[in-house]
Order: structure tokens, then C-alpha cells, then sequence
């Protein structure tokens, strides 16, 4: 997770604008499967939810 912190700060040290929600994309795509439940918890709670 410092490796990937390290990578973020660097891009923006050489001007790339990355917001929070590409950022998010990006970790959950370099976890390794152990973490799937994870990831579908985060989506499932983050997303507004109605029975109408």
C-alpha cells in the first residue's frame, strides 16, 4: 500500500491529476483475492439504495 501511495505522490509531483475515485479503482485492482469481500462490501455500502 506505500509502494502505490509512493506512485500517487509522484504522479502528482509531475502534475497528473488523479481524483480519489480513480485512486480507489486502482488499489482495489492491485489487492489480491483474499480481499474480494472487502471490495464488494465497499461497493455495496457506497451505493444509494431504494425499493421504488
Amino acid at each position: 500500500m506505500m509502494k502505490i501511495m509512493a506512485y500517487f505522490s509522484e504522479a502528482q509531483a509531475n502534475g497528473a491529476d488523479i481524483d480519489a475515485a480513480t485512486q480507489l479503482v486502482m488499489v482495489f485492482q492491485t489487492l489480491s483475492k483474499n480481499f474480494d469481500l472487502f471490495q464488494a462490501s465497499y461497493n455495496l455500502n457506497r451505493k444509494e439504495m431504494s425499493l421504488t
